[in-house]
């Protein structure tokens, strides 16, 4: 392990996430769904220059790693909490959002030579790490990497659990850090604590002070190739502690759309998730309108996305908020999750008066005995009222299910669809769909051996069988829904301004219609009379691009 005294001006370099042409999960619940051609999904102004040109790209390659890295542009909130907190102790440090292999501004960075690089683990898994370190190790040989973040955390815990049934299956162990046979030898050291946030501060300035971490709590490293886990000690969080400076983040990171966490942890226990394990802890609103307050006065954003899932938990939770954002007249719309337990006639009221723009609903199901096997609180008599009220009022949402969780059958998928299907329509509101496929985690309730046991569950990750169904009979099930499903859209991540949303909202509906047709094998009479008709609604468009 490197022991080194740097005397250089940059202290640290963050990376928050990692995108390359080789990574193919990007938006994957619905690439197979969306409408492509040459490889290109059509959003708005891919299709308006599609058909400038005579239906067809001159630049298909760039326009769709364009797209599949569009996501990845986001400024990442774990990897600006880290550079925020490192700033406040008064270390000199960079933050590279997204790490992709061929970008040159990379290597900008790397030429200030900063000794110590810490690596997010939130968005990453570990061969992600893996390629990301050994791109530093050719540059950089003797700088420290630091990695740490969810997907540690959760290696350290299947580490934990390495000689239990199912967390010993070879498949499972050799996708976490502390538990395969090929370790990632370009870390230094691995913070394993649930936060961290003291356990690298402390590191780094024992490593400058020229100490070495063989007693410091809550890091993992190697020595003599073998694996040393230091003792832990939970460390204490508060959000309210660790608020970010908004006025000291350099403006080249932002944009006109910013992520902001208001909750960290889940008090919930749903039977698919592995977050559960962590306790809630919540920014007091004071800290958070400050927050906001600072954002308003640069001037350069627009929109704030609520990246957390339990912001808006209760009613009263949306009321206080949202009267508060509209007493303090802040100048931007925003975007959040919320449970459907969440909103009542007063809360969208209030919701729709503080600028909304759109809601993010987890779903997972429309069949109440999916909702029971997955242990979520809430029916689908309350996701009829909210959506029914969001429609109404002309919010935006962002509706996600999850298909193939142990209990489903062909029946429950019905119900789902018909679910949708039943949603009211309006012509100027847009109901983004979201599938996922059931992924059988590790740390996840269901993963456990009682829960096995119950629904015979075989299998790991995206490949399983149980009582009810099986993964291969899962993606089938995935292609029915993207067909039968008629009013929602899927989400192009369109990056327009609409000048006419009734027109917009026409001509994604024309656009999806025509994407199922493909995937319905229809006619090639239905097929072409629905390019005919898209071409048309497409070049009537008046979008400006974000």
């Amino acid at each position: 392990m490197v022991k080194k005294i740097f005397s250089n001006k940059l202290d640290a370099l963050v990376i928050g996430s990692h995108f390359s042409n080789e990574r193919v999960d990007t938006m994957h619940h619905v690439d197979d769904f969306r409408l492509h051609c040459e490889g290109v999904p059509m959003s708005i102004p891919n299709l308006k220059e599609y058909f400038n040109n005579g239906r067809r790209f001159t630049d298909a390659h760039r326009r769709s790693f364009r797209e599949r890295y569009r996501p990845y542009r986001q400024l990442c909130y774990s990897a600006l909490h880290i550079y925020n907190l490192l700033q406040r102790e008064g270390f000199e440090v960079r933050l590279l959002n997204c790490h992709l292999p061929d970008d040159p501004s990379r290597l900008k960075l790397y030429r200030e030579n900063p000794p110590y690089i810490i690596i997010s683990t939130t968005y990453i898994n570990m061969e992600t790490v893996r390629a990301v370190a050994k791109d530093i190790r050719e540059y950089l040989p003797q700088a420290i990497i630091i990695a740490g973040g969810n997907y540690v955390r959760h290696s350290y815990r299947i580490w934990q659990k390495r000689n239990q049934p199912y967390y010993n299956d070879p498949e499972v162990i050799n996708k976490y850090f502390f538990t395969t046979s090929n370790p990632v030898n370009e870390i230094d050291v691995f913070i394993y604590d649930a936060h961290g946030e003291k356990t690298l501060v402390n590191l780094m300035n024992t490593l400058t002070q020229g100490g070495n971490v063989q007693h410091l709590p809550n890091v993992i490293f190697y020595k003599d190739h073998e694996m040393v886990v230091n003792k832990e000690e939970p460390e204490k969080f508060s959000m309210d502690e660790y608020h970010i400076s908004w006025k000291n983040i350099p403006r080249e990171l932002l944009s006109t759309v910013v992520p902001f966490s208001m909750t960290y942890g889940c008090p919930f226990n749903c039977g698919f998730c592995n977050f559960a394990q962590l306790g809630m802890t919540e920014k007091s609103m004071d800290v958070a309108f400050q927050e906001l307050r600072d954002i308003a006065e640069l001037g350069i954003v627009q929109k704030i996305w609520f990246t957390d899932d339990n912001f808006l938990l209760t009613p009263s939770k949306v009321e206080q908020f949202c009267q508060r954002f509209i007493d303090e007249g802040l100048p931007f719309s925003w975007m959040s999750f919320i449970r459907a337990s969440s909103i009542t006639p007063r809360t969208v009221e209030l919701m729709k008066k503080s600028n909304v723009e759109l809601l993010v609903l987890g779903l997972e199901s429309g069949s109440p005995t999916v909702l029971q096997a997955m242990n979520k609180r809430d029916k689908v008599s309350h996701y009829q009222k909210a959506m029914s009220l969001l429609l109404a009022n002309d919010i935006d949402t962002e509706l996600a299910f999850v298909f193939g969780f142990p209990g489903e059958t062909d029946d429950t998928v019905s119900e789902t669809i018909n679910f949708i299907n039943s949603l009211p329509y309006s012509p100027t509101q847009i109901s983004y769909l979201y599938i996922f496929k059931f992924h059988l985690v590790p740390l996840s309730p269901i993963f456990e051996k009682d829960a096995r046991l119950r629904w015979n569950l075989q299998g790991n990750f995206l490949n399983y069988r149980h009582k009810t169904m099986d993964s291969d009979h899962v993606d089938s099930v995935m292609r029915r829904v993207a067909i039968e499903t008629v009013s929602p859209v899927f989400n192009y991540l369109d990056g327009v301004t609409h000048v006419n949303k009734k027109q917009l909202v026409h001509t994604m509906r024309i656009r999806d219609t025509l994407a199922r047709a493909i995937l319905a094998n229809s006619s090639t009479s239905t097929i072409e009379t629905l390019w005919n008709e898209l071409e048309l609604h497409t070049s009537a468009l008046l979008i400006r691009e974000n």
